[in-house]
């Protein structure tokens, strides 16, 4: 569960014509979470995300590091996914542990999603180094080399001869992602939320069927500030509750403050420590 969570917030949104995103109306808002697993420190995210127009692009490098088994497992991972007018486009994922590599990868064909999963032994060195580029770049992030990040990400792997797994969605299969959940709620609060959700996580490959609960609006303490916003309870009907904490007003950047649940391992939390605009 500990690698899902560094995979399952949120991903980066690419435009097609990659220019669109330099233009002097778009923004960009960069998030940073602390993970914690029963109350321990066990790694943090940096998300970045930029929109304009109908087009938003999120992009997203997490670090984890935990006791499995008796051993230190580390895990590097940088997500993208690319959405155009709240759509899904496509989203590509690639994960480092040891010397050990995964690739999940997701394109739109009309009315279908189609993705594919590979696990690569033996990851070379080229594509560490190009790995460490695109984390490079996604932490240093500005408006002008948004463009950057799909090139980057699509030269890791881009050799490998291992079989994926492959699956295959329609677009009627679900209601939103994980990672655009915050931008469906904004979405949903004038009207009223459907009484199940179908939410596609592009890490795992897989629709969950869940009950989003309104439990309403929350303080939660980030940094000695207090942050207004909406607090959701997650029912799935094989797993404990989850919670999540959203920013949804009319002039923010829809985003997660915090994301709480329970695994195999006990709780576990994302919590929000800084935003910068």
């Amino acid at each position: 569960m500990k690698s899902h969570i560094a995979l399952c917030i949120y991903g980066i949104s690419l435009v097609l014509n990659p220019g669109i995103v330099c233009a002097k109306d778009s923004s960009l808002v960069t998030l940073q979470y602390a993970i914690t697993s029963e109350a321990e420190f066990i790694g943090s995210m940096t998300v970045k995300i930029i929109e304009h127009d109908k087009v938003r692009v999120i992009a997203e490098h997490s670090r984890l590091s935990f006791e499995d088994f008796w051993e230190t497992t580390s895990l590097h991972s940088n997500l993208i996914e690319h959405y155009h007018e709240g759509d899904l486009v496509s989203a590509d994922n690639k994960v480092f542990e040891s010397a050990n590599g995964y690739w999940t990868n997701v394109d739109s064909n009309d009315d279908e999603i189609w993705g594919s999963f590979t696990e690569v032994n033996n990851v070379s060195q080229r594509d560490r180094e190009q790995f460490d580029e695109l984390t490079r770049t996604i932490l240093r992030l500005a408006l002008p080399n948004s463009n950057e990040l799909l090139p980057l990400s699509q030269r890791i792997f881009n050799n490998i001869t291992d079989k994926p797994r492959s699956v295959r969605f329609s677009r009627t299969d679900f209601d939103t992602t994980f990672n655009g959940l915050p931008f469906f709620i904004r979405d949903q609060l004038a009207g009223s939320f459907p009484k199940m959700l179908n939410i596609l996580d592009t890490e795992e490959l897989s629709v969950s069927r869940v009950k989003l609960i309104d439990l309403g609006s929350d303080i939660v303490p980030i940094g000695g500030q207090e942050i207004a916003a909406r607090h959701f309870q997650i029912d799935e009907s094989k797993s404990t509750p989850a919670y999540i904490w959203v920013v949804v007003d009319q002039v923010s950047t829809p985003h997660m403050v915090q994301f709480t649940g329970t695994d195999e391992d006990g709780s576990f939390k994302i919590k929000l420590k800084a935003v910068y605009w």
